[in-house]
C-alpha cells in the first residue's frame, strides 16, 4: 500500500479522517438551484421556491457545522495490528471481527462481528442518537460498524488493503461471498 499522496510503501497504521464536503454540497446546491428557478415564477411556485431555498440554506448550515465538528476530532478510525480504533478510543480487536463485507450495491464496508461479540457504532450522523444509529445500521447492513469511504478521506481499496495487512486473516468478501478485490 502506498502512502496517500506520496510514493513508496507505507507500513504504518491507516488513520482515517473526515472527508470533504464536495458531493454533499453539490446535491444540496442542485435543490437550491431548483428552488431559485421556482422563485422566478408566479403564484404558489414562488412560495414553494422560497421554502426550498430556506430548507436548502438550513441543510448547508447543518452540513458545514457537522463537517467542522468531525474535522476537529482528527482521526476518526485507525486500522492497525491492535484492531479498529474509533474516535472515542474504543478498540475492536481483530478477533471480534469475523469478516469485512464489501457490498458493491452500496458505498460501504461492513465489519461483521463474530458470534457473541458486540461491535460499537460508527456513525457520522451528529444529530442521531447512538441507539437509533445502531438499530438502523444493524438492520440494513448486519452490523453497527459500517465505514462509508465517500465520507472519509480513505478509499475502499485503502481500507481493504489495511484490513488485509493488519488483521491476520480476517477475510474481505463481496456480496456474493467471494473474496473482494482491493
Amino acid at each position: 500500500m502506498a502512502k496517500r499522496g506520496k510514493s513508496g510503501p507505507d507500513f504504518g497504521p491507516l488513520e482515517i479522517r473526515a472527508g470533504g464536503l464536495g458531493w454533499k454540497l453539490v446535491s444540496v446546491a442542485s435543490g437550491l438551484l431548483f428552488g431559485v428557478r421556482l422563485v422566478t415564477k408566479d403564484g404558489y411556485e414562488v412560495v414553494l421556491g422560497m421554502s426550498l431555498c430556506g430548507l436548502g440554506g438550513l441543510a448547508v448550515l447543518r452540513l458545514v457545522v457537522e463537517h467542522v465538528i468531525w474535522r476537529r476530532k482528527g482521526c476518526l478510525v485507525r486500522l492497525d495490528d491492535a484492531g479498529v480504533t474509533l474516535f472515542d478510543g474504543r478498540t475492536v480487536s481483530w478477533r471480534e471481527i469475523s469478516e469485512v463485507r464489501d457490498p458493491r450495491k452500496g458505498p460501504v464496508l461492513v465489519f461483521l462481528p463474530r458470534d457473541g461479540a458486540t461491535l460499537p457504532v460508527f456513525s457520522r450522523e451528529l444529530f442521531l442518537r447512538p441507539h437509533t444509529a445502531r438499530e438502523r445500521l444493524t438492520r440494513r447492513w448486519g452490523s453497527p460498524l459500517v465505514l462509508i469511504p465517500g465520507a472519509l478521506d480513505a478509499s475502499k481499496d485503502e481500507i481493504i488493503d489495511a484490513v488485509r495487512r493488519f488483521s491476520g486473516g480476517v477475510p474481505v468478501f463481496d456480496e456474493r461471498r467471494q473474496l473482494a478485490v482491493g
